[in-house]
């Protein structure tokens, strides 16, 4: 079971960016749809940085999970 998890970690790790750029392509879309402004360069990667930091074994929920 442990080496499932260290695979599941490492797969997490190589899809996190895809994820990002999938959200924030989403949530532009929605935010356009509704007459706002698209997210500017600073919380596109505000929101990148948060999702990424998740395969961080010093980020909280890394460590939820992990137990």
């Amino acid at each position: 079971m442990v080496i499932t998890l260290k695979v599941h970690f490492s797969e997490l790790q190589a899809t996190l960016p895809n994820v990002c750029e999938q959200l924030i392509s989403e949530t532009n879309t929605f935010l356009t749809s509704r007459g706002f402004e698209t997210l500017n360069k600073e919380r596109e990667e505000m929101i990148r940085s948060q999702i990424k930091g998740i395969s961080s074994p010093d980020h909280a929920l890394y460590k939820l999970l992990r137990k």
